[in-house]
């Protein structure tokens, strides 16, 4: 027959396993919250991204129809007003081209500024993605804090990492937006003087 401490041994055993076995299970649920999180997440990045895809596509063709109707509108109102003043034809031509060219150099600065506005939403909707899988493994890890001294490191390195975060992406976003303007002033110098070249 078992004796006290045998039994008392293997209750322990008993109980010690059935711990082990519901934090194995609290850890593979917890996993598994992670990937879900973590795949619902990516899958509004992209939703979010193709949707500024598509919103940049129709600003890029607005703004071309717009700067076509503004062409077409300054070679009217150039000819009314070389009709008003009595610009010889060879002006009013010389003045209908440069409008021209001034309207195509912004709407392909537009262009710029459009492509260069979609690389920073893109660099804010990756910051995001990672921002939230950070904060839901730093969650994970304070729920699983088996002492007050555990739940304050993890807290602590949760904000640490998030701040760490914060600050690279302001970082690349700022180098980002120095590299978007400084495209469209080169866009707008090139054509500015492709024109003194042309005189």
């Amino acid at each position: 027959m078992a004796t006290e401490k045998e039994t008392s041994a293997a209750t322990r055993n008993n109980s010690n396993s059935t711990k082990d076995a519901a934090r194995t299970g609290e850890t593979s649920a917890s996993r598994t919250a992670d990937h879900r999180a973590a795949d619902a997440s990516s899958d509004t990045v992209r939703s979010a991204s193709r949707a500024m895809a598509e919103t940049a596509n129709r600003s890029a063709n607005t703004a071309r129809a717009t700067a076509h109707d503004m062409a077409s509108a300054t070679d009217r109102a150039a000819k009314q007003m070389n009709r008003v003043f009595g610009l010889s034809s060879e002006a009013q031509e010389e003045m209908t081209q440069q409008t021209r060219e001034n309207i195509e150099s912004l709407a392909q600065c537009n262009g710029v500024l459009m492509e260069g506005m979609q690389s920073l939403w893109r660099e804010w909707l990756g910051y995001s993605q990672e921002a939230l899988r950070r904060q839901i493994a730093g969650l994970n890890t304070i729920a699983r804090s088996r002492s007050v001294q555990d739940f304050y490191h993890a807290h602590s390195e949760l904000v640490k990492d998030n701040t760490e975060l914060l600050l690279d992406r302001s970082v690349k976003i700022s180098e980002l937006s120095a590299q978007v303007a400084n495209n469209a002033v080169r866009r707008i110098n090139a054509s500015a003087q492709h024109r003194s070249h042309r005189s």
